[in-house]
């Protein structure tokens, strides 16, 4: 056999890994993308027009337990 056969054979599994290695990494990217995308699409809400419990139930997000009381 030739030495390049042997060096290409031996290096292709490495490349092919490192490849998938690179398509994950830019699923990732694309899909943190998307979401960034999303946030900033969402409609504004001027939190000085809000009382300050309002204030911080919009800056928790929702996941207080004083948020969630009617």
């Amino acid at each position: 056999m030739k030495p390049a056969l042997i060096l290409t054979a031996a290096f292709m599994p490495l490349m092919i890994a490192y490849m998938a290695f690179l398509a994950q990494r830019d699923q990732k990217l694309f899909e943190r993308y998307e979401l960034i995308q999303q946030v900033e699409q969402r409609p504004r809400v001027d939190l000085k027009s809000l009382t300050p419990k309002e204030q911080f139930c919009k800056l928790q997000a929702g996941w207080h337990f004083d948020c969630n009381v009617e």
